[in-house]
């Protein structure tokens, strides 16, 4: 903010300028350097999942307490809202978005009664859905995808690729993810199911197969189509 201070001496007039800062704008004064503020995730990065854990620092300051919260929007407080005592530096939060959308986070503190907010933004993890699956990992090996059944009756064939695979679940299903005709769980050491009661109409047939590696689940597509001998 510029002020000019103008007077009149004996006719003549004289000037002087100063310049101040103006006193915010209706809302939380902005943190001072060194203030308490987000040490983990990186700010802009990556959540983990639908999982995090946010750790903060006081960077000693006298903080007496502490506030997060976690929204869709700027600002917002639609995923967390928690008031935390000053010794807590650190919450995990569950319940957070998987599909890859921009997730606010602000934090607010109070030294000597006075509130200050610092606004993170991060990005959700995944996009909804299992990860893709690596290269080289477990897949369909017998029919070849694509390829017309043999009957109503079908061997389906598949490889760990050396993966550590824990558990298998072959699905088939006349619509894409369907297990209209069959979702059937298999130990680790499966690699083979006949599945019976398939279509003999040269339709779609939509089979997925999934796997487990360490808790986590991924999956691959595939399609045939049904003899019509």
């Amino acid at each position: 903010m510029y002020v000019r201070l103008r007077w009149r001496i004996a006719g003549q007039v004289s000037l002087a300028d100063y310049v101040y800062t103006a006193a915010g704008d209706g809302g939380p004064p902005p943190p001072p350097p060194e203030s308490p503020g987000m040490s983990s995730p990186a700010p802009g990065s990556v959540l983990a999942g639908s999982s995090q854990t946010f750790e903060w620092t006081a960077n000693g300051a006298a903080v007496t307490q502490w506030q997060l919260q976690i929204g869709t929007t700027p600002g917002g407080n639609q995923l967390l809202s928690r008031g935390l005592d000053a010794d807590v530096l650190s919450f995990t939060a569950t319940g957070l978005p998987t599909d890859g959308s921009t997730v606010y986070v602000r934090l607010r503190w109070r030294i000597a009664g006075q509130v200050t907010t610092v606004d993170y933004v991060y990005t959700a993890a995944g996009d909804g859905g299992p990860p893709p699956p690596p290269p080289e990992s477990p897949g369909m090996s017998s029919p070849a995808p694509g390829s017309v059944l043999a009957g109503s009756s079908q061997t389906f064939e598949w490889t760990a690729n050396g993966a550590a695979v824990e558990r298998w679940q072959l699905q088939i299903g006349t619509a894409p993810g369907g297990t209209q005709l069959l979702s059937r769980g298999l130990d680790a050491n499966v690699l083979s199911f006949t599945a019976a009661g398939l279509p003999t109409d040269g339709s779609t047939v939509y089979v997925r197969l999934r796997w487990r590696i360490a808790g986590q689940v991924y999956l691959a597509d595939y399609e045939y189509t049904a003899t019509t001998q």
